[in-house]
């Protein structure tokens, strides 16, 4: 692959970082992010998107877990 006006460094190490995307594993990507967060703010995001039961779960549930109102919910969200 050609790089015009860049170094061969460059087209190796950009070639480097696309063999690392194919490489890829989207579980270990989420994991890591959720790491991330806050524990209230990784089980509503959990919850929100199914990653806890396999199933969404609204606003109003979440919120009744966490004793908060659903706008808060949303706004961790």
């Amino acid at each position: 692959m050609e790089n015009p006006g860049g170094s061969v460094l460059t087209t190796i190490l950009t070639n480097q970082k696309l063999h690392d995307l194919a490489e890829f594993n989207v579980v270990e990507l989420i994991s890591f992010l959720l790491g991330q967060l806050n524990q209230r703010e990784r089980d509503v995001i959990s919850r929100r998107y199914g990653l806890i039961s396999g199933e969404r779960e609204i606003l109003e549930s979440i919120g009744k877990l966490h004793g908060l109102t659903r706008e808060r919910i949303r706004q961790i969200e």
